[in-house]
């Protein structure tokens, strides 16, 4: 009885110990965020498209003319971002401290930025507006968890084609407890993250092929192991057999 008690006595203090500990850490981790939750805002950049150049290929019959406030612009490039609220909680205009901004590097000029409309109802659309030649900036606006803002920003360099650069923008704002914007992976890297690094694309006759290829593997592989006497009797061997066949284990074989 008396080991029993001692047991029961360094449980409870153990017990105590990690309860007070726990209380403490959550204090500290709730004081370390402040009176404003954590905020994760993930950015997604895309490719640039240049659009003359693309159009060029249709041959010296089509002629183009872009002007942006009667300047003519004999280059312009078309560069497709994603800003998500990938947080549990919302970030409310009265968060923002500094409007959210797309600027571009020099020697490039933002021509326009405009919300992606193609798909309604999903993405939040913001108001821009020109603060400089290199900066458009958005109004406050809620951005519930989940929610996600694509823009479509036109760009141009007015040195081309003396000086070319690959251009580059960036998302820019000041947030309340938000360090900074996250970076999010490709959408290849994504969908390979979710596939565990393999993409398998089979299609028309490779797909028939790897069907029969494993429809007759699969035929001689029960036959060689029935031949060798693993089915009769019926033991545990056949049992291990069967289940390395027809689990992933069988692509190591």
């Amino acid at each position: 009885m008396r080991g029993v008690s001692e047991v029961t006595a360094i449980l409870a203090v153990v017990a105590t110990l990690l309860t007070g500990g726990g209380v403490i850490y959550s204090a500290y981790d709730l004081n370390s965020r402040g009176q404003s939750p954590k905020k994760n805002i993930n950015v997604t950049y895309f490719g640039a498209v240049n659009a003359l150049e693309d159009l060029s290929s249709l041959g010296p019959s089509l002629s183009l003319s872009i002007k942006n406030k009667d300047q003519e612009l004999d280059n312009i490039q078309i560069i497709q971002t994603q800003l998500e609220n990938a947080g549990s909680v919302p970030v409310l205009p009265s968060d923002i401290f500094k409007n959210l901004s797309i600027s571009v590097s020099d020697p490039w000029h933002i021509v326009a930025v405009a919300n992606f409309s193609a798909i309604k109802n999903i993405f939040i659309p913001l108001q821009w507006s020109q603060i400089s030649e290199t900066e458009f900036e958005a109004a406050p606006a809620l951005l519930n968890p989940g929610d996600k803002v694509w823009v479509k920003v036109y760009i141009t360099n007015p040195r081309y084609p003396s000086e070319v650069s690959a251009p580059k923008i960036q998302w820019n704002g000041r947030i309340a407890n938000l360090k900074s914007f996250a970076n999010s992976p490709d959408l290849v890297s994504q969908l390979r993250a979710k596939q565990w690094g393999a993409v398998v694309d089979l299609s028309g006759w490779s797909l028939i092929f790897t069907i029969s290829i494993f429809i007759i593997f699969n035929l001689l592989y029960i036959l060689l192991i029935f031949r060798a006497g693993f089915f009769s009797p019926w033991r545990w061997i056949s049992v291990i057999l069967l289940f390395i066949r027809y689990t992933p284990f069988s692509f190591c074989i």
